[in-house]
């Protein structure tokens, strides 16, 4: 639902799915990361970027694909855009801004 609402220009929801789960496993230390508590993780994590904690979300989770890839999206070759799939992903801990 989340993913669907910020097409729709509601920002205040993160998805709460394995990839959400994935990420803040990986990137931000949380091992303790399930499936089964990953809504309220997020939610408590990107709170003090409301009303736009989707956005917050989104961008930390395209900078760690992009670090994988070795640059950019845009930028690296095209093989590396596979070095995002879950299969491949380690990714480094990000700190806060």
């Amino acid at each position: 639902v989340a993913n669907a609402l910020q097409l729709l220009g509601h920002y205040d929801l993160v998805a709460a799915d394995s990839e959400t789960a994935r990420h803040l496993r990986q990137a931000r230390g949380m091992r303790s990361c399930t499936l089964e508590n990953v809504r309220q993780r997020a939610t408590s994590i990107y709170a003090p970027y409301a009303p736009l904690q989707f956005l917050r979300y989104w961008t930390e989770l395209w900078r760690t694909y992009e670090d994988c890839m070795g640059g950019r999206a845009c930028d690296v070759d095209r093989e590396q855009h596979r070095l995002t799939t879950a299969a491949h992903m380690v990714a480094p801990r990000q700190k806060d801004p």
